[in-house]
């Protein structure tokens, strides 16, 4: 963890934490006062909880270019979610190319992943290097973009871009879902 600290701006208020079971109790208490989530799943494959309940709260999601973060931004416009990465329509030709190593970064993460400062996770590196089913190398530049213009757009208009968020989510409360339900998976309508 120590790797972390050491930006002028850090000063030990970053955490990273990695919930391989997705306990969403846990998740939703370390990200409820995020200014920022990331919805990363590939496209076809997302569900979008944890986007929600954030929007919800007036985070910010920078989201790969799935079904949900696609709604999410329709929804909640630019204010609440900036989008990167792959469309569905192509993902199969990203997933059979090499990953590129155009962009250093790219090259520096598979550098690290064999004798980083993280240990050996060669065995991630080798399965990334012949096939990049998620598209983490690929959507790697593309990721960092997005994450470094909210961040950099955070001090000036954070919290207008919030409170905007949080005006445009109530389409995701559990009301509007239960009524969105009823009306269409059930043909109900109200008395």
């Amino acid at each position: 963890g120590a790797w972390l600290d050491v930006g002028p701006g850090v000063g030990g208020r970053v955490v990273v934490r990695f919930d391989p079971d997705q306990h969403v109790a846990l998740r939703d208490s370390l990200e409820a006062a995020a200014d920022v989530i990331t919805c990363l799943d590939l496209p076809g494959t997302a569900h979008g909880g944890a986007a929600s309940v954030a929007a919800l709260r007036g985070a910010h999601t920078v989201g790969a270019c799935n079904d949900v973060a696609i709604r999410l931004h329709e929804a909640l416009g630019d204010d609440g979610v900036t989008l990167f990465g792959a469309l569905e329509d192509v993902i199969g030709q990203v997933v059979r190319r090499p990953p590129s190593f155009d962009d250093p970064s790219v090259r520096r993460v598979v550098d690290a992943l064999g004798t980083g400062p993280f240990g050996d996770f060669s065995d991630l590196r080798h399965l990334l290097l012949r096939r990049d089913r998620t598209l983490v190398l690929a959507d790697l530049p593309g990721f960092q973009r997005a994450l470094d213009a909210v961040q950099a757009s955070l001090p000036r208009d954070g919290a207008a871009r919030s409170l905007r968020t949080l005006a445009r989510s109530g389409g995701f409360t559990s009301d509007a879902l239960a009524q969105r339900a009823a009306r269409v998976l059930w043909q109900l309508e109200r008395c």
